[in-house]
């Protein structure tokens, strides 16, 4: 069984692909009714109908940048905690 981490990598690679669903699964050795219902999951579950995911290095970053709905938060390294609960409460209150 695979974890929603990799399902959700599973659908990104076929959206690079440029593959149909169904040479793609083929390709992959996947049932395609199994890869049709991750499609789905993941469309629940997921705001956004893109699904990435970027891969952080310590040595690289000053600090992290969280995206949603084109809303962007950069949080560096030495961040006000203060300030950075009071976008959170001010993000749940946007109903999106």
């Amino acid at each position: 069984m695979r974890t929603k981490v990799e399902r959700a990598q599973l659908v990104t690679d076929w959206k690079n692909s440029g593959l149909s669903v169904r040479q793609w699964c083929l390709n992959q050795n996947i049932p395609r009714t199994t890869f049709d219902q991750w499609r789905r999951d993941l469309q629940k579950k997921s705001p956004s109908k893109d699904v990435s995911f970027v891969e952080l290095s310590e040595e690289k970053t000053t600090g992290i940048t969280l995206e949603c709905n084109n809303i962007k938060i950069h949080i560096s390294k030495h961040f006000d905690e203060q300030l950075l609960c009071a976008c959170f409460q001010a993000i749940r209150r946007i109903s999106c």
